[in-house]
Order: C-alpha cells, then structure tokens, then sequence
C-alpha cells in the first residue's frame, strides 16, 4: 500500500477530445503530489465608469465581460503564484443578451477565452462547463467563472 510519502512527485494530465481541436480537454487528471487552488467566481470589471453601474453599458458585450473576467482571475492567481495555465477545471455561467435573442452569446464568450487558452503563450486547456443562467447579481453582467488549479510538487523540495 502506497502512503502519502511513497507517491510520486505530482503529474497533471489534460486528455485531449479525440479528432478534436477544440480549446477545452476531455479531462483532466491528478496523480501523485498535488496541490490545488480553488479560485472562486469572478465577474466583470468595469470598463466605462461613467455609465450606471447595473448596465451592461459598465461591463462591455459578453467578448469584453470574457476578457476583464479571466484577466482578473489571471491577477489574482499571479498574485499567490499560479497562473492560468495551471486550470484543470472551469466552471462558466453566461446570461442571455438581448443581441442573441436572449440566449447566451457562446461565439462572444469563445472569442474572449481563445486569448486567454490553447494560445502559443499559454498552450493548456482545462476541462470545462458552460451553461446558460437567467442573470446575475448586476442586471448588466452577463459572465461568471470558476476554476481549479492543480500543479504538481516533489514533496522533498
């Protein structure tokens, strides 16, 4: 039986979907020494002050609440010394937007994350979840998301 201490230094696997290039993982997998951060939901940064702060004219089109959301989530994460790069799991909640018949705008959400995942500089993709809320706390955000990281460590450093 294998104990904590006899495991191997930690592996982080990200399975790709079959004949699919996509920029999301299958799955991703966890082994030996890891550790994990949870970051919890982040929402849009304002991006126009002069605009009252419950529209969405404060926080952008969905592209924009995309981009101010994960660049936030990269902030924070730099800050205790991970990076985006490390997300094995994403969570993403999207509200309808007037412009798509009050569905969400997925093809304005994808543009957005396409910067920030499956890029030259940042090549990881995480496992993912997308699904279609009916709002948020601020009538004029239309984005949220969630993560876990996980990275391996050698426990004899």
């Amino acid at each position: 039986v294998e104990t904590a201490v006899d495991l191997p230094p930690g592996e982080v696997e990200r399975i790709a979907t079959p004949g699919s290039d996509f920029p999301i993982s299958m799955a991703a997998r966890t082994a030996g020494h890891v550790e994990t951060l949870y970051v919890s939901g982040i929402v849009p940064q304002v991006i126009d002050d002069s605009a009252d702060p419950n529209s969405r004219a404060a926080y952008g089109n969905t592209r924009e609440q995309t981009e101010t959301v994960l660049a936030e989530m990269e902030r924070r994460m730099e800050s205790l010394g991970w990076s985006l790069g490390d997300i094995v799991m994403m969570r993403v909640y999207l509200v309808g937007d007037e412009a798509t018949d009050g569905r969400l705008d997925f093809g304005g959400f994808m543009e957005g994350y396409s910067k920030f995942f499956a890029t030259e500089d940042q090549p990881n993709k995480p496992a993912r979840a997308v699904v279609e809320v009916a709002g948020l706390i601020r009538p004029g955000w239309r984005v949220e998301i969630e993560a876990q990281a996980a990275r391996p460590y050698d426990p004899a450093d």
